[in-house]
């Protein structure tokens, strides 16, 4: 009996752990995803002040599936 109550207490702690670990990965995409977004406008102007736009499809595509994914793990877990 004091085994299962051991375990199900040190469960809760993982409970917690995992919280803290998925807020934390969240937080780091957030991150990532206004780190590339904001590389992007600054991209953006430098090339506009040269007179010509550089092709990052790749990479407006790869941010805006970043950003979808966020709010979407948001929209679920809120």
């Amino acid at each position: 009996m004091f085994n299962i109550k051991l375990f199900t207490k040190n469960l809760g702690i993982f409970k917690i752990i995992i919280h803290i670990m998925s807020l934390t990965v969240r937080l780091a995409c957030m991150l990532f995803a206004v780190l590339i977004l904001g590389l992007l406008v600054v991209d953006h102007v430098s090339a506009m002040h040269m007179g010509q736009r550089n092709n990052n499809g790749v990479i407006e595509l790869l941010v805006a599936g970043l950003v979808a994914k966020l709010l979407q793990e948001h929209h679920h877990h809120g």
